[in-house]
């Protein structure tokens, strides 16, 4: 026994030298194009690829890509609909032995991501592209990938209402999503800045396989905002596209003496009321439009806005 390990692990042992010296000589430069037509070919949206691509040697090479864009629709007021200043993609070496790829972490470092609807209804995310893939399933098999880890760091969310004329953005400071297998669930922890106060997000969003095939994903969210604790619970019936939206919001807070004034829409600045328990419920729909909400009740301490 002791003699059939020592051999598997020179085996292995050799297995990586060779790796190490195939990837000290390859060109990965040599991927941009065929990675920017798969992306193309999947989702419809143009990526470019700036900056090159590399493998950062450690005991598992990590593959590292440089500035990549997504090209924003015509009608946006941003040329490009996601930036990201850096990938790295830490594959598992013993999934690839034994003939499927998984991988261990992709990270995303500098992401700047431009959401924006029109005033007709349009949104970039959801704009029909040529080229995209017209049913609801990515063109490939999901039980032959899986990723384990998905972490971000500095990102930025940009959403601009083309109707209301309104403009926020979000800062997530760190964002880590990991599954053990297609089905699985995916987990979800987010940090964050919003509006000056702290964004803190755990659960679950549906799985890998509900994604890549546009299928149903159920959705248990809970967090925190400022002093206000807030859950969020439903599903997302076509995935991908974030389309059939049904979701449950529910707000909790004490008092919300540590928020400043609020802006609603292009009505005014409201200043909130202090020294009162606040609670919040609605629910969330899709419509041709975009997500709608339905059932909104406000509650500050015995006043009820609906």
């Amino acid at each position: 026994m002791k003699k059939t390990f020592i051999i598997f692990s020179v085996l292995i042992l050799l297995i990586l030298g060779a790796l190490a010296v195939t990837v000290s000589i390859y060109d990965f430069d040599q991927w941009k194009a065929p990675l920017a037509a798969q992306v193309k070919a999947a989702t419809g949206y143009d990526i470019t690829i700036a900056g090159d691509i590399s493998v950062k040697g450690s005991y598992v090479p990590t593959l590292v890509v440089n500035d990549i864009s997504i090209a924003n629709v015509a009608w946006a007021s941003q040329e490009k609909f996601v930036e990201i200043a850096r990938v790295e993609v830490r594959p598992s070496i013993v999934s690839i032995l034994f003939g499927s790829l998984i991988a261990e972490e992709v990270l995303f470092d500098g992401v700047r991501v431009n959401f924006e609807t029109d005033g007709d209804g349009g949104a970039n995310w959801r704009q029909q592209r040529d080229g995209a893939v017209a049913e609801n399933a990515l063109d490939f098999d999901m039980s032959a990938v899986a990723l384990r880890k998905l972490s971000g760091f500095d990102i930025k969310l940009r959403f601009r209402s083309g109707w209301a004329q309104m403009e926020d953005v979000y800062r997530v400071n760190e964002v880590t999503v990991a599954t053990n297998a297609p089905a699985k669930p995916i987990s979800i922890a987010l940090s964050g800045v919003v509006r000056n106060h702290a964004l803190e997000i755990i659960g679950t969003i549906g799985t890998l396989e509900s994604y890549a095939q546009n299928k149903s994903a159920s959705v248990a969210l809970q967090g925190s905002y400022g002093g206000a604790e807030m859950t969020l619970s439903g599903s997302i019936s076509q995935s991908r596209v974030f389309a059939g939206i049904d979701l449950d919001f529910k707000l909790h807070a004490e008092t919300l003496n540590d928020f400043g004034p609020v802006t609603l829409g292009t009505t005014g600045v409201y200043e909130l009321p202090k020294d009162q328990p606040v609670r919040i419920v609605a629910h969330a729909t899709s419509t041709e439009f975009g997500p709608q909400i339905e059932n909104f009740e406000l509650r500050i301490g015995n006043l009820i806005l609906k």
